[in-house]
């Protein structure tokens, strides 16, 4: 049998091979279809005899393609050509779905019907979103039109998953190998000791460094030597572009030029006048002025900011070293000195005192202590010998659901961090499924002497981690407005940015650190706002980028990618920038990825998570009423709540940037 379709509860990740994915997929397919005409053949659609089915069609589906967009991620290689066949034939299905009159008018009837009313929230909230959805797919569009849509759904399908294996195989093709040790002056043991041990595994004496960014950060930030610098910022500013040294050769700048084409394409044929206009439709923030002056009511705080810590950098950089000019490769560098020389504390000095183990259970200590949660280690199939499942309980000791942790850098997998589901919350009389999710970072390699994160890192993790809870823990019955499904785009960031609220509390970093001493903690606090204007202007320019991108989007003079953003940083850049930088050829947020015409969510959502985290900062950052308030009103309702007015019910009132400000250091005259 298929082992793809007996997943019942966990995958066997050791019988699961890329060979099985078509047949499941065809399989699964024409099943589904042949389904839906049958229940398409009622007269009277009901709740029991319709939604319900349908909804069950789908999780099938999603157990199997989410489960091979996950292999996808974290063994590109080995899965790539199977899960490549298999795309067009997944968005082929939904669209035909999604344009489908008789699937909608089903929807519509019940709707419209005397039962409605008596559904509860969940339900009601499902169905209105479906038709919302439907319309969205051009549902009533003439047939032309439908065909038009779904060619470009196909298009930007395939558009986008190449965008992502270009990175990925640019990174995996460059490396950087020497055998003196006198250039690598400056750099931390780990790394030192992680290229040794990458050049051991290919027979040579040296030391073997690659684009990962948990290499490449660590020599632009500590490497003495300034050429080595140059040559890894030229080399990573340029991956899968016309620059660098694999010009051409994995160019993404095309891929770029086609999909804001096709986007702007598709927004049209729905009536739209631009892509993010469309993008608003799902989201808190519905009017493209309202994203505008937001991002540039930002701008007018942090810039002047932004150009006094530059003169103060530069000014440093001078005296330092005498260098008349900052270079984008010395940014990092000569922060990371004038950092550690004015706070005497620098990311790799946190290291020793986060031990992995320890920032594990005391994460896992902290959301018990406001959540009333255990979680606890199972052994069970895994993709790789490193990754680690826990099954979470509630009260009573209640199954909840469970997560993979898969946290280190590997060839082949995506880089950064991000969540997945495995599986949704799905509770009807016919079917009780729980939660599972994937939780993916790129840290470090062990060494010798065991794992160990900096705090940025830890950061990073609770982030991530932010978004498993909000999958995991919620309440909501139904998949498609559960966990983070169904919560608009611009706050599903709000549950990750909140947690890691917790990583600058004195009061919660004794559960995650090991022997960290109070000076060091204080110095750390300290220089948390160090260049933080810079900082959130650099988000700003990346999310102006996007947002001009789709919102001024015009086919009869399509942009030049690049010289918008160049424009762009004229405007609002304080740092030198080299021509041949290609950041849009690595964007894989807007052109890979769910947050093109949306990654200004990132700065909304945490204004939102900074005014949440005021109240618990108020009244106690384990305070467990506020906690549960918290959890009852947003954390667990998925996409039902409205969230403004849950917001207000938390806070009593509407949000206000203040909080927001001051956790960035903004309000602060220092």
């Amino acid at each position: 049998m298929n082992p793809l379709l007996q997943i019942k509860d966990l995958p066997d990740f050791q019988a699961i091979q890329p060979i099985h994915l078509t047949p499941a997929v065809d399989q699964l397919l024409a099943e589904n279809k042949n389904k839906m005409a049958v229940y398409l053949q009622q007269t009277d659609y009901t709740w029991e005899n319709f939604v319900e089915p349908m909804m069950l069609l789908e999780v099938t589906l999603d157990t199997v393609w989410d489960l091979a967009s996950h292999l996808h991620a974290v063994k590109m290689g080995e899965w790539r050509d199977a899960y490549q066949e298999n795309l067009p034939k997944i968005i082929d299905y939904h669209t035909a779905v999604s344009q489908n009159e008789a699937v909608y008018k089903a929807y519509e009837s019940v709707f419209l019907s005397r039962a409605f009313k008596y559904f509860n929230a969940s339900q009601k909230k499902m169905i209105e979103d479906a038709l919302r959805d439907f319309r969205l797919s051009g549902v009533h569009l003439p047939e032309a039109e439908k065909k038009q849509y779904a060619a470009l759904q196909q298009s930007l399908g395939k558009l986008t998953t190449q965008f992502e294996e270009n990175l990925v195989d640019v990174t995996q093709a460059w490396h950087y190998y020497t055998e003196e040790v006198a250039l690598l002056s400056g750099l931390p043991d780990h790394v030192l000791a992680l290229a040794k041990e990458n050049a051991k595994t290919r027979g040579k004496s040296g030391w073997w460094f690659t684009l990962e960014y948990a290499c490449y950060f660590p020599v632009m930030a500590y490497a003495h030597h300034r050429p080595l610098r140059e040559i890894f910022y030229e080399a990573y500013t340029t991956r899968a572009s016309d620059q660098g040294p694999f010009k051409n050769q994995w160019d993404n700048g095309p891929l770029i030029n086609e999909i804001l084409l096709k986007r702007q394409c598709l927004a049209e044929v729905l009536g739209f006048q631009h892509y993010a206009a469309l993008s608003l439709q799902t989201k808190v923030l519905k009017e493209t002025e309202a994203v505008f002056t937001f991002l540039n009511d930002l701008v007018a705080v942090a810039h002047p900011k932004a150009k006094a810590e530059w003169q103060i950098l530069s000014r440093y950089a001078k005296d330092k070293a005498e260098l008349e000019a900052l270079q984008a490769w010395d940014v990092a560098y000569y922060r990371e000195k004038m950092q550690l020389e004015k706070y005497h504390v620098n990311q790799e000095e946190t290291r020793p005192y986060f031990p992995l183990k320890k920032v594990v259970s005391g994460l896992f200590f902290i959301v018990k202590k406001l959540f009333n949660i255990d979680i606890r280690e199972v052994h069970t199939s895994v993709w790789h010998d490193s990754v680690k499942f826990y099954a979470v309980y509630g009260e009573n000791d209640k199954h909840l659901g469970g997560f993979y942790f898969d946290l280190f850098s590997r060839a082949e997998k995506r880089e950064g961090a991000w969540m997945a589901e495995a599986k949704n919350r799905i509770v009807t009389p016919h079917i009780m499924q729980l939660p599972v999710a994937y939780l993916n970072c790129n840290f470090d390699l062990p060494t010798q002497t065991g794992a160990y994160l900096t705090h940025e890192q830890v950061l990073t993790l609770f982030h991530e981690f932010g978004h498993g809870l909000q999958h995991l823990l919620t309440t909501i019955h139904y998949p498609s407005v559960s966990g983070i499904h169904g919560v608009p785009w611009d706050v599903v960031e709000v549950a990750s940015q909140l947690l890691e609220n917790w990583c600058w509390e004195k009061e919660a970093i004794v559960f995650i650190s090991e022997n960290l001493p109070d000076a060091l903690w204080d110095r750390i606090s300290a220089a948390r706002h160090f260049c933080c204007a810079m900082d959130l202007m650099r988000q700003l320019e990346f999310a102006l980028f996007d947002f001009k991108l789709h919102a001024e989007y015009d086919k009869q003079n399509p942009p030049d990618v690049n010289a918008c953003l160049n424009a762009l940083r004229k405007q609002l850049s304080v740092l030198p920038t080299p021509s041949y930088n290609r950041f849009s050829s690595g964007f894989s947020h807007i052109f890979a990825g769910e947050y093109a015409a949306g990654y200004y969510s990132y700065l909304w959502a945490e204004v939102l998570s900074s005014d949440i985290f005021h109240r618990f900062q108020t009244e106690g950052i384990f305070n467990q009423a506020v906690a549960k308030r918290y959890l009852q009103l947003i954390l667990s309702q998925g996409g039902v709540c409205e969230f403004l007015m849950a917001f207000f019910s938390f806070k009593g009132r509407n949000p206000t940037v203040d909080a927001f400000l001051q956790q960035r250091g903004l309000l602060n005259p220092d």
